[in-house]
């Protein structure tokens, strides 16, 4: 992606914020040390507790987060962080100084991409709590797909199902959205296109909702 290299964390059932952890030292240790560009990409629903927001709203900050290397850990990091340095043709002896280089790297390097939805309650929250996430990241508001942007989404989604019923004879009332449909469509067609008019319809119905909420 644009020559990054792109790192997603995978959340499971039994993910915790030590994994989380994990994850940070994993893509800090590789931007940091290892001079990688990397995009972080970490989606709302990650979102487990409000420590992860606390950690990532400090890293934003400022390029790090305290006490995620200690020990062992932290003497392993300064290796590796020497051994950058020397890459780069820098000598650098002190604690202090290769984490200073440490830290001017993750801020060169790493990228973070947050996803959220602008509609969940919980925005107004996170804005107050976690202000790097919005006055130190570039925001890209992403307003209503074209149908033809849902139908293509779709159509990659069910690639992989089988959908072929060469008997398939199509409804005689089967609302067309997507005004690009083969007549008559195929049954795998006729899928995608009730996939779009169901996203269609729920997101009216969505916006009727917040209209008689607000109103």
């Amino acid at each position: 992606m644009n020559g990054l290299s792109v790192y997603q964390i995978k959340v499971h059932r039994k993910y915790t914020g030590e994994d989380f952890d994990e994850d940070l030292r994993t893509v800090l240790r590789r931007s940091g040390c290892k001079n990688e560009k990397i995009a972080f990409i970490m989606d709302e629903s990650n979102v487990l507790d409000s420590g992860f927001l606390e950690r990532m709203n400090t890293l934003l900050a400022n390029g790090e987060v305290p006490g995620l290397f200690e020990g062992d850990e932290y003497a392993t990091l300064m290796t590796q962080c020497k051994e950058g340095a020397q890459k780069e043709g820098l000598m650098l002896d002190s604690h202090e100084e290769l984490y200073k280089w440490f830290t001017s790297q993750v801020i060169r390097n790493l990228h973070v991409v947050f996803t959220m939805n602008p509609s969940s309650e919980g925005l107004k929250d996170r804005a107050a709590t976690s202000p790097a996430l919005f006055n130190r990241c570039v925001l890209n508001w992403f307003g209503d797909w074209s149908t033809e942007a849902l139908y293509q989404v779709g159509k990659e989604f069910t690639s992989k199902m089988d959908l072929e019923k060469p008997n398939y004879i199509v409804p005689d009332y089967m609302p067309v959205v997507y005004d690009k449909l083969p007549q008559p469509p195929s049954h795998r067609e006729a899928i995608v296109n009730s996939c779009v008019f169901v996203h269609q319809t729920l997101h009216q119905a969505l916006l009727g909702l917040m209209w008689w909420k607000w109103r």
